[in-house]
C-alpha cells in the first residue's frame, strides 16, 4: 500500500502475518488468483452496498455460480440484518505508520448498541476445510505443513486488523 497523502509504503498485513517477503505479481498463477480475488471482493462490497451490476460485468464465473454465490451472501446479509449490522462495504484501509504495515477490510459492521465487527473473505481453491495433504492429518486449513496453518494465519490477520482499527480510527472491534 502507498498513502496517497504522505507517499509512505506500507506492507500489507497478509505479508506481515506470514513474514512472507512480497509475491512476483509476474507470475501467471498469482496474477490469475489476484485478479480472481479482487473480483469476488468488487462482488461482495457491491452487493452488501446494494450497489449489484450486471452479473456478466463481474466475469468471476458463469451467472448460475455467481447467483449461488449471491444465494449464500443473501443468507449472511440477512444475518447481518436480523442482528441488527449495518454493513461498510467500501474499501476501509487501516494501517499503522510506526510498524509501516495496512490492510484492506472486507466488511466492517456496526450494531445500535455501537458494537463494531470486522469480517474478511478467504478465496480458496478448492475446499481446504475437506482436502489433506498426503499423509497429513490436519485439514489443509488447518495443516501446519508449510509453516502457519491457514487458520493461524486469518485468525492473526484478523487481530492485526482490530489493532489497526483501534490504531487508524480509535474503535475497538468486537
Amino acid at each position: 500500500y502507498i498513502n496517497t497523502k504522505t507517499g509512505k509504503k506500507y506492507k500489507r498485513v497478509s505479508n506481515f502475518i506470514s513474514n512472507d517477503e512480497e509475491v512476483d505479481s509476474n507470475n501467471p498463477l498469482i496474477q490469475s488468483s489476484l485478479t480472481i480475488g479482487t473480483k469476488v471482493d468488487e462482488l461482495v462490497r457491491d452487493f452488501f452496498a446494494d450497489e449489484l451490476k450486471d452479473l456478466k460485468e463481474y466475469n468471476i464465473s458463469d451467472i448460475e455460480t455467481v447467483s449461488k454465490f449471491l444465494e449464500q451472501l443473501t443468507v449472511i446479509k440477512t444475518n447481518f440484518k436480523n442482528r441488527n449490522e449495518t454493513v461498510l462495504a467500501n474499501d476501509i484501509i487501516l494501517y499503522n505508520d510506526e510498524i509501516g504495515v495496512a490492510g484492506t477490510v472486507d466488511l466492517l459492521t456496526y450494531d445500535n448498541q455501537g458494537n463494531i465487527r470486522i469480517y474478511d473473505m478467504k478465496t480458496m481453491r478448492g475446499n481446504n476445510f475437506n482436502q489433506y495433504y498426503e499423509g497429513d492429518s490436519f485439514n489443509k486449513y488447518e495443516s501446519p505443513r508449510y509453516g502457519k496453518s491457514k487458520k493461524q494465519k486469518h485468525s492473526e490477520q484478523i487481530s492485526l486488523y482490530r489493532i489497526l482499527l483501534n490504531n487508524t480510527h480509535g474503535l475497538k472491534a468486537k
